[in-house]
């Protein structure tokens, strides 16, 4: 028996690929139209039978979604345990269903929600709802073969379960390396690199399935033809362009420009919230990822916009869905690529040079990336080998030994379990959330009253009230005297609202 593993991701459901979904309603089967994206415009079609308060069901229409009440009247009645021992059952009928993983995964994906905690009946509860939640969840994985990943919007709600989760989890030695990454992040030292990997999980098509569609109009010979020249997917895009006359940009649009949401993983990176991210992908999820993260945030997508370069921003190197024209795929477009986007190489290099890059997605056997770091390496070393720390770390799930042994000193390369997919996939989700929680040292809740359940002891709970208390006095005379202004600030950063103990 396979044991799942409990992820944690700062975004929505509505924005993240899963099998199975637990959605939130009351005795009336009220049903939020936050969900609507994932529901439809009327979830009351969905309404389990004999839905009762105090209870749960799978969809009516059979679709893999389940609903709890999380209303007033029955959470007040059994607290955040009753809640817990409910959520327990509904996780248990999940794994029953039969539910099969998507494409790609080991084990079904289950969504769920930090529940009670909005509209339910648990509203200011926050902390103990978070320990009973992820106690419940934990055991729920052990028992059954599944994986669930627990997803929140809030920032503050998101940095309190990993606050908990540090504290549930033993410190072990393979830890290391996701520590050290997720401090990175923290100090803002890390940049990621994100390449076709992360998106396949998403359903997007791997390049061999992406030369089949591209070729599915072609005579059956011609697409033999371009599959003999595997060993060298440029000349099978070169021969493809030729074929299509050089329409192989919008061919390639109209070949992925489906509707999908983002995977698991880049729903983990975007939860990095690093200000430098590059990508050789056309595809848009982890613009997404990001946005489903954080609204507010602005992401700037380079070369399309341009700004302030101390926000953050993505370099899509090898052209966007939303630019067909742009799309670097063949020989051809390679041999051109300095003349045609130079700069965008000159970022890559600069990046390589002032942060340390965490590569997902990406195996190395694009010649025109290996060309630019290995310029950056001799740049480093001045062409001495060894001289100096790798500048990346590889997520590798192929197992890829002598490729590794190519980039040794250059490139930290980790393989992700036994390097046989999907099992070295899975891997890969569970390092990276090992890396975000690490990364994530946000304490925004520390002094929220919602979350005082997660301080240790009744001293610690004492003095947050008691910092509350001067936050509030503090906040009332910075509106008479400017000087205190930052100091009311720094507290609300805390979670101490300023507005009363």
């Amino acid at each position: 028996m396979s044991s799942g593993h409990v992820f944690v991701v700062n975004g929505r459901i509505e924005d993240l690929v899963h099998d199975a979904a637990v959605i939130p309603t009351d005795e009336y089967f009220v049903v939020e139209p936050h969900w609507d994206e994932l529901l439809g415009l009327d979830p009351r079609r969905l309404q389990p039978s004999e839905w009762s308060p105090g209870g749960y069901g799978r969809a009516a229409d059979g679709i893999p979604v389940w609903f709890i009440d999380v209303g007033d009247s029955p959470l007040q009645d059994v607290g955040p345990r009753g809640l817990a021992a409910r959520l327990a059952t509904v996780m248990r009928e999940i794994a029953e269903s039969g539910l099969e993983p998507m494409k790609g995964r080991l084990l079904p994906l289950v969504a769920v929600p930090v529940l009670g905690i909005g509209l339910g009946g648990l509203a200011g509860r926050q902390g103990e709802v978070v320990v009973a939640l992820l106690e419940t969840l934990e055991h729920a994985v052990q028992e059954h073969e599944i994986d669930v990943v627990v997803v929140t919007p809030d920032r503050s709600v998101y940095a309190a379960v990993q606050h908990k989760r540090k504290a549930l989890r033993p410190d072990e030695p393979s830890d290391r390396e996701q520590r050290r990454l997720g401090d990175l992040a923290a100090r803002g030292q890390l940049a990621l690199m994100i390449g076709a990997g992360a998106s396949i999980p998403a359903g997007l098509p791997s390049w061999e399935e992406l030369i089949d569609q591209l070729g599915a109009n072609q005579d059956r010979s011609v697409l033999s033809q371009v599959r003999k020249l595997a060993e060298s997917p440029l000349d099978q895009a070169e021969l493809l362009s030729r074929l299509l006359s050089g329409q192989l940009g919008p061919a390639v649009v109209a070949a992925m420009h489906r509707t999908v949401r983002p995977s698991l993983a880049h729903a983990l990176l975007a939860g990095l919230r690093t200000r430098e991210t590059l990508t050789t992908n056309y595809d848009s999820l982890f613009e997404r990822a990001v946005r489903a993260a954080d609204p507010n945030l602005e992401l700037r997508t380079l070369p399309a916009t341009v700004g302030d370069p101390s926000e953050h921003w993505l370099l899509k190197m090898h052209g966007s869905l939303d630019d067909p024209t742009s799309i670097v795929l063949t020989r051809s477009d390679f041999v051109r690529y300095d003349a045609r986007v130079k700069p965008a190489a000159s970022v890559l290099q600069a990046v390589a040079l002032t942060r340390h890059m965490l590569m997902v997605g990406l195996s190395l056997k694009d010649d025109n990336v290996v060309r630019l770091l290995l310029e950056v390496d001799d740049y480093r070393t001045g062409g001495r080998d060894g001289s100096s720390e790798p500048f990346a770390t590889l997520l590798d799930v192929s197992g890829d030994e002598a490729r590794a042994a190519l980039w040794e000193g250059k490139v930290r390369w980790l393989r992700m379990g036994d390097g046989i997919l999907p099992g070295s996939a899975r891997e890969l989700e569970v390092f990276l959330d090992g890396v975000a929680m690490h990364a994530c040292q946000d304490t925004t809740w520390l002094l929220d009253e919602r979350f005082v359940g997660l301080l240790p002891t009744k001293e610690d709970r004492e003095l947050a009230r008691e910092i509350r208390d001067l936050a509030q006095r503090v906040g009332e005379r910075s509106r008479r005297y400017e000087g205190w202004t930052a100091l009311a600030h720094a507290l609300r950063g805390f979670g101490a609202s300023g507005e009363g103990g």
